[in-house]
């Protein structure tokens, strides 16, 4: 319903402020107008409390676990589904977001696959790339000749323990402590942030 809504929506003048959480466990092979895959297909909205676990596959640029395009603030999500973009021109693929805005506090589980340019295991391009504690744990490639995976400065290439990652001045040593650390310090300004539990081996939310 969420996806039917969002596709329904005019592209040229959307911008939604409010938050959508969702989870997504059904395989995902479905664009619209703009060419973007992902459990999310616009731009401009904000993404929080959110996941995907399914696979995601597009033939177009603009291809992502969490989203396949967005300007918006991504924050509090995971993916654990593999993405793969088969066209071999631009890819813009990454296990959170073909393209970014801004992301806080997310992990990547997935593999993500290309066969051209920009392809990362968060991001593969990003249009304004404010990025803070995103967690990867998924392998990037690509099969274009000489192309290197994206990623930003402020990725953490990681497993579920043995961390050493300072949030707000203390040092933790697994993720789903680092991740609730943010969370537990963020409540004021975000309420409706969702505590991080073990889910099968995994950071998750709780039912």
């Amino acid at each position: 319903e969420l996806i039917k809504r969002l596709e329904n929506f005019n592209y040229d003048n959307l911008y939604i402020s409010s938050i959508y959480p969702f989870g997504i466990t059904e395989d995902r092979y479905r664009k619209n107008t703009l060419g973007n895959y992902g459990c999310l297909f616009t731009a401009f909205v904000n993404i929080g409390n959110s996941y995907n676990k399914a696979k995601v596959e597009g033939s177009d640029t603009n291809n992502g676990g969490i989203a396949g395009y967005t300007d918006g603030y991504i924050y509090n999500c995971y993916n654990q589904g593999d993405v793969y973009c088969t066209n071999t021109g631009t890819n813009v693929v990454g296990g959170i977001s073909g393209r970014i805005g801004y992301v806080d506090y997310v992990y990547n589980l997935g593999n993500v696959y290309g066969n051209g340019t920009h392809v990362g295991g968060i991001y593969g391009s990003f249009a304004v790339a404010s990025l803070e504690n995103a967690y990867n744990m998924g392998t990037a490639s690509t099969t274009k000749e000489g192309e290197s995976i994206r990623k930003h400065a402020n990725q953490v290439d990681t497993t579920v323990e043995n961390l050493s990652v300072v949030v707000n001045g203390s040092t933790y040593t697994t993720l789903v402590d680092a991740l609730n650390a943010w969370v537990n310090a963020n409540k004021s300004t975000y309420p409706e942030l969702k505590n991080w539990v073990m889910v099968d081996g995994y950071p998750g939310f709780a039912n």
